[in-house]
């Protein structure tokens, strides 16, 4: 429901790493990596890391959104929610519940 009733142009780097955290923790590990995944404007990353937020040429990266991914790739690494066929593995987290 969140992916069609939000309005993606308005959303910031960081909402889609937040959604994907919620819904890795509802169990929903589908709809969390599609959130995570999605495309939109704002939910990019340069080739350097960075997310960008669109052509707005004054606000060139947005580290919110950089941590926000890196927070909820560990968050869904913990809870099991990547394809078993991707081989993702993870060692020296604290948990994050």
């Amino acid at each position: 429901k969140t992916k069609t009733s939000f309005n993606l142009t308005s959303m910031w780097g960081w909402d889609f790493p937040a959604m994907a955290m919620s819904a890795t923790r509802l169990g929903n590990f589908d709809d969390a990596l599609e959130l995570l995944l999605l495309e939109a404007a704002k939910n990019t990353y340069r080739v350097n890391g960075h997310n960008a937020q669109g052509d707005r040429a004054d606000l060139p990266l947005y580290l919110p959104g950089n941590g926000a991914i890196l927070l909820s790739v560990a968050m869904m690494v913990q809870h099991g929610a990547f394809p078993a066929q991707w081989g993702v593995e993870a060692e020296g987290f604290y948990p994050y519940l």
